[in-house]
């Protein structure tokens, strides 16, 4: 028998507040629970993928949930699959138990107004990945027209892995109602993650499972080959049928074997939940590779990137803004760059770090998503 509970492995699990680490970030968020039945309290939280800031909030609203009134709701949203303003103050309706159909999201704000007066609710919503709604039409006007709809009545947590969202996607007036209050989330250190590891694998598989100093060994390569802890319970997960198939401990070698298996996967979650304008940037650089080129300069990778902006109507940043979106993705490990001396002074150089065929399947998919919006 290896698995004690194998549910708790799964990317939909949600821990108790025992199981998992709680950050000094998490009291951000406790302070917007405590908080919002009283009066408007709102926050923006950001970090790179797998620190923490989903897993945090959903188990902080899971504990909190236990304590509330009929008249105090809390509505959780992924904004992920939802394209409009539209689509977004239905799926608020829907969570909060109001079945309403229209055409018409005026009519939508209407109805929830009507229903914070009656039953004199007070409102706090989650919108988590808000950046894939604010790189369409319309998602500063749901935050605007949330935060108007009944003041005091609607408190909002945003959730987004772009550390650039409030200064290229949130509107001035979008902020000026919103307020300033931000949290970040940084990675996770080794001892952070060998707690977490530890505590989620104590539950999650019998005591005599895994052979000694597994978790260690996960440990070192999440930080050393930039595995997010998502990544990291898969990989868990498959050693674990490995070994339940073999009928055998769970070794390093199926840790090892189980993280080939995760990369591409991986690989293709980080690409494709990317916001637009990186979509856009990687796209002008694989036009630029099928020219025959390995590495781009930022100029000509920006002159692409004009074109292809322009052709789908997308904002079009400065170049130095879209320099600060090609070290975000740096940092996720999609591309590299390194710095060339020339006469004039230095420049930095990009090229691909994840494979270039790999990337180029994952943006067809993603530009003809944006295309046909």
């Amino acid at each position: 028998m290896i698995f004690q509970n194998k549910e708790m492995l799964e990317e939909s699990y949600i821990p108790n507040i025992d199981e998992f680490l709680v950050r000094k970030e998490a009291n951000d968020v406790q302070i917007v629970l405590n908080n919002f039945t009283t009066g408007q309290s709102n926050l923006l939280i950001y970090g790179f993928s797998g620190s923490g800031k989903t897993c945090t909030v959903q188990s902080l609203i899971k504990e909190k949930r236990k304590t509330l009134n009929p008249s105090e709701k809390i509505v959780y949203l992924n904004m992920n699959n939802t394209f409009s303003e539209l689509d977004a103050i239905s799926g608020i309706l829907n969570e909060i138990g109001i079945m309403a159909t229209s055409k018409s999201r005026f009519k939508y704000y209407n109805i929830l107004k009507q229903h914070i007066r009656v039953f004199d609710l007070k409102i706090l919503i989650v919108l988590d990945e808000i950046d894939k709604l604010l790189e369409h039409k319309g998602g500063n006007s749901l935050l605007v027209n949330l935060l108007e709809s009944e003041k005091s009545r609607i408190s909002i947590i945003a959730i987004t892995n772009n550390p650039m969202l409030w200064e290229e996607q949130i509107e001035l007036s979008t902020k000026n109602r919103f307020g300033m209050k931000k949290s970040l989330f940084k990675p996770y250190n080794m001892g952070e993650l060998n707690e977490i590891l530890n505590k989620r694998t104590e539950k999650a598989f019998y005591s005599d499972s895994l052979e000694e100093n597994i978790i260690g060994r996960l440990s070192v390569m999440c930080i050393q080959q930039n595995i997010d802890l998502r990544q990291a319970f898969k990989i868990l997960k498959i050693s674990g049928e490995i070994a339940e198939e073999k009928g055998t401990k769970i070794k390093e070698e199926y840790i090892e074997n189980s993280v080939q298996k995760t990369e591409r996967l991986a690989e293709k979650e980080i690409i494709s939940s990317l916001p637009a304008q990186s979509n856009f940037i990687l796209q002008a650089m694989l036009k630029l590779a099928k020219q025959g080129k390995i590495e781009f300069r930022i100029k000509e990778i920006y002159e692409k990137y004009c074109e292809l902006s322009e052709k789908y109507q997308l904002r079009v940043l400065s170049q130095n803004r879209m320099f600060d979106f090609l070290w975000s993705m740096e940092k996720l490990g999609i591309i590299t760059s390194r710095r060339l001396s020339r006469a004039k002074g230095t420049e930095r150089i990009f090229t691909f770090k994840m494979p270039a065929d790999l990337i180029a399947k994952i943006m067809i998919e993603n530009v003809e998503k944006y295309k046909s919006k």
